[in-house]
This record gives structure tokens, C-alpha cells and sequence, in this order.
């Protein structure tokens, strides 16, 4: 089998272990953490729409990982990662993100198909972001937010925003496209245009 086909069957499997286990674990956040309340609401994320009868989740628990640095708890976000945009009209919002999701799938698709066998890592790379992308996206479709649920912090003090584990993969993708870029990629090239000038003295 060529690396052309061995890279989309990994590029396929890598997708959905990561959408997978987000939206298994976020499953998990909305069950444990927060319960079904019935009442009259505006739509998610839209509160000047109308208000009507529906069943709302609301956050009522919350598990301390490591005592005052990480919690588990049930947020709805109506931004993008880490709450970006949040605070944005969602006729403006919602738009914006399926936009930019088919543009950045779109531009991870175009850079796996110019992959080469020795850029492995980077391959790996692309999978984990686009299989955090997809897990996001799905929230979106589905429920008109993402549920995060991973709280940092320093004893209530000072907080990261709060995540998912779809960000999580997002954030590890571009850590590892970094390394690459700083540690592998000269010496990659370096190699590849040596074997190429050898083939063409070859010929």
C-alpha cells in the first residue's frame, strides 16, 4: 500500500478517535454535570429571539480534579475555542464559524493531499485538528453551542477558559506542526532536495 491511500485510511481513523472521544466525553459533561430544566427560554446563544417552552441544560455540579488548579464543569459556549467571539450576535456568529470551518477543512485537505511519506508528523497534525474541528462542529449543528467542560485555574483566582478535549487536539495539532517547523522541517528539506538532485543526475 502507497502512502497516498495509508494517509487518508490514518488521516480517516485519527477524525474519528478525536470527534469520537469529544463528543463521548462531552456526552459525559452534560449527564454528570448539569441537569434537564424545563422553563420558557430565548433559542441557545440567541437571547433576543423569541422566548419559548423548552428543556434547557443548566449546570448544578462540578468535580474537583486537582484541588484548586483543575475542575470538571458544564459550560455552554456559544463562541469558538477557548470562547472566542462569544459575546458576538449569533445571526453574525453562527455564520462566521461554518464559514471559516469549510475554509480551514478545506486548507487542511489541500495541505494532506501535497503531503510527502517523510512528513509523518505533520500528518498526524493535520488529523488531530481537523478531528477537533469536526467535534466542535457537531456541537454547533447539533445544539447551537459547544459544551466545554475542562476549568484551569489557580484557586478561582485566575482562569484559563474553560474547554473541550476538542480543543485540547486542536491546541496538540498546531504544538506539533510548531515543533516541526522549528526542529524537522530544514532538515527534512535538506534531505528530499539531495535525493532529488540525485535522481536527476541519475537520469
Amino acid at each position: 500500500m502507497n502512502f497516498n491511500t495509508k494517509k487518508w485510511i490514518w488521516l480517516f481513523v485519527i477524525v474519528i478517535v478525536v470527534a469520537g472521544v469529544d463528543q463521548v466525553t462531552k456526552w459525559w459533561a452534560a449527564n454528570k454535570l448539569a441537569r434537564d430544566t424545563k422553563g420558557f427560554f430565548p433559542p441557545p446563544c440567541d437571547p433576543e429571539g423569541p422566548v419559548e417552552e423548552r428543556v434547557k441544560k443548566v449546570s448544578f455540579s462540578h468535580i474537583e480534579v486537582i484541588k484548586g488548579l483543575w475542575d470538571f464543569r458544564y459550560v455552554e459556549n456559544c463562541g469558538g475555542a477557548f470562547g472566542f467571539l462569544s459575546n458576538q450576535r449569533e445571526k453574525l456568529r453562527r455564520p462566521f464559524f461554518y464559514i471559516s470551518n469549510i475554509i480551514a477543512g478545506a486548507f487542511l485537505i489541500y495541505l494532506l493531499i501535497k503531503l510527502r511519506e517523510e512528513e509523518k508528523l505533520l500528518l498526524v497534525a493535520f488529523s488531530i485538528i481537523l478531528g477537533g474541528a469536526v467535534g466542535n462542529v457537531l456541537d454547533r449543528v447539533r445544539l447551537g453551542y459547544v459544551i466545554d467542560f475542562i476549568d484551569w485555574h489557580i484557586k478561582e483566582k485566575a482562569r484559563w477558559p474553560t474547554f473541550n478535549f476538542a480543543d485540547a487536539g486542536i491546541t496538540i495539532g498546531l504544538i506539533l506542526i510548531l515543533f516541526d517547523a522549528l526542529f524537522l522541517s530544514a532538515e527534512r528539506e535538506k534531505k528530499y532536495n539531495k535525493e532529488k538532485s540525485k535522481k536527476k543526475k541519475n537520469i
